[in-house]
């Protein structure tokens, strides 16, 4: 096993502590886990096109699902095709005690999807690529307002 420590880092002692310290890193790994959702999402609408909204939320608490089953870090809330309602959403969030949700639309030439965490919001589209004789799907960023549910934190950073 090999030990890594600071000094063998290439990113500076205070950059680190800084990103540690204002939980960007937790935002940046629910980007990565959203790029994968919507990867697998976008290939299964692809092929049928089907309209529905679907939301996944991320809580660092156990919480109780409407079965009373108990749940951990990952909550599901599929909307079908009925329009995203602000009231519900919070709701959920506050049901889980959520520190990001991803939301995704999916429309009938595109999807829309939309990162909202307690550090930063990041947005998406994704169309239909034909690459190769095959319809793959293209992701491609764009800049969102997000929903305003969950308080972005002001990270106190060393100097």
């Amino acid at each position: 096993m090999i030990a890594l420590t600071l000094s063998m880092c290439r990113i500076p002692v205070v950059s680190l502590i800084n990103y540690i310290a204002s939980e960007k890193f937790i935002h940046d790994e629910l980007r990565a886990k959203s790029m994968s959702i919507l990867e697998q999402m976008g290939s299964k609408w692809i092929k049928n096109r089907e309209r529905r909204t679907v939301v996944t939320g991320w809580s660092g608490k156990t919480f109780k699902s409407d079965d009373g089953a108990g749940g951990k870090e990952v909550c599901l809330l599929d909307l079908k095709a009925r329009p995203v309602d602000k009231e519900l959403l919070k709701r959920f969030c506050e049901r889980i005690e959520a520190y990001g949700f991803l939301i995704v639309r999916n429309e009938k030439d595109r999807m829309e999807a939309i990162l909202e965490t307690k550090k930063d919001v990041d947005g998406w589209i994704v169309e239909p690529e034909y690459k190769a004789g095959i319809y793959i799907p293209n992701i491609r960023k764009t800049e969102v307002d997000g929903f305003g549910l969950l308080t972005v934190q002001k990270p106190v950073l060393l100097r």
